[in-house]
């Protein structure tokens, strides 16, 4: 529901994101899913949504989730708000990104599916997304994580096509600066029925 300050646009964006993976940059990205909101109640999942401040009196609130591998099994799980995804785009927003010790967040805007507004796509991005989480917390093993097709650009990439992201749209932005690996792939899709 869009509040009187954002009448008109309530600042709602889903971006299909990428950083340069921690401890090893530039070698490869990491993909995940951000969604951005002017206010808290735009979100559909205020309890798990953020603010970051630049300290300079802007403020935004932040969703994300990723899959992130488990070592040393090789297990994924699915992350909200893991950390360096946070950090990554909190450097991008308070124009705090150096040249070698940040993540380089870069992100691309989705727009919703044909038929649906925004706030039903980020309610169904947030819903697969959570159920994805417990799928894979519930089935440690059934899948492993593997960089070539089995991985977080793998699993944004599913998310995007269950919420019913068409598939020219996903290939527009799903390349980034750096290595992205398994982007075009599929493999989680029924961890999120």
């Amino acid at each position: 529901m869009a509040t009187e300050q954002s009448k008109g646009y309530d600042g709602r964006r889903v971006y299909w994101a990428a950083r340069d993976i921690a401890y090893f940059p530039p070698v490869g990205n990491h993909h995940f899913v951000m969604m951005t909101f002017h206010s808290l109640e735009d979100s559909p999942n205020p309890a798990q949504t953020v603010e970051i401040s630049d300290g300079h009196g802007r403020r935004i609130y932040v969703l994300c989730f990723g899959l992130l591998p488990v070592w040393p099994e090789c297990n994924i799980e699915i992350k909200v708000n893991a950390a360096e995804d946070l950090e990554a785009y909190r450097e991008y927003f308070c124009n705090s990104q150096g040249f070698w010790v940040d993540f380089d967040f870069e992100g691309h805007e989705i727009p919703p599916p044909p038929g649906m507004d925004m706030a039903e796509f980020v309610r169904k991005i947030n819903e697969a997304a959570l159920k994805s989480r417990d799928y894979l917390a519930h089935h440690p093993g059934q899948y492993k994580y593997n960089p070539l097709d089995q991985n977080c650009a793998t699993w944004v990439n599913d998310l995007m096509t269950h919420v019913g992201v068409p598939e020219d749209v996903r290939r527009a932005h799903n390349d980034f600066e750096g290595l992205d690996v398994g982007n075009d792939a599929t493999a989680f899709l029924p961890t999120f029925q």
